[in-house]
């Protein structure tokens, strides 16, 4: 079941590489993300030694959980083998790609993130791609026959 899906990755970025990763969550944090009560705006992926941490996870608490303490800026521990974090940090973010949440799902009963590993696209071949689906889109609709014959 995916909870959420990046969708604006694909015009704005080249993708590199997907990883499967789990997070650290409190009880009432996984209900909240089955709830859909998130937001993952004006989030970042950050390195802090062998660690990787995932920054802006806002959660939205309700009121009426009196013993849980809403913190600001929260920072959330992504788990990964060491492996792939060195290999992450050395192959890939010496050569100019940035780490992006591409989506948030279930698997089995465990939340799981993918991240992507992501080079950003510039100006110009945005508008390529954008002309690409538009010529698209009209030509589907030329090869389209309406009969209005009744």
């Amino acid at each position: 079941m995916i909870i959420f899906k990046n969708k604006k990755i694909l015009l704005n970025y080249y993708i590199k590489k997907k990883i499967e990763a789990g997070i650290i969550l409190e009880g009432i944090e996984v209900k909240l993300l089955k709830l859909k009560k998130f937001n993952v705006d004006n989030n970042y992926i950050k390195f802090e030694g062998n660690e990787i941490y995932i920054y802006n996870l806002i959660i939205e608490y309700k009121k009426e959980i009196k013993n849980f303490k809403l913190k600001k800026n929260m920072k959330k521990k992504l788990l990964l083998h060491k492996e792939e974090i060195i290999k992450i940090k050395t192959k890939y973010l010496k050569k100019g790609f940035t780490i992006i949440l591409y989506k948030i799902y279930f698997k089995k009963k465990y939340i799981k993130f993918k991240i992507a590993i992501v080079k950003r696209k510039k100006e110009y071949q945005k508008n390529i791609l954008n002309k690409n689906i538009d010529n698209k889109k009209k030509i589907k609709y030329k090869n389209l026959n309406f009969d209005y014959n009744f």
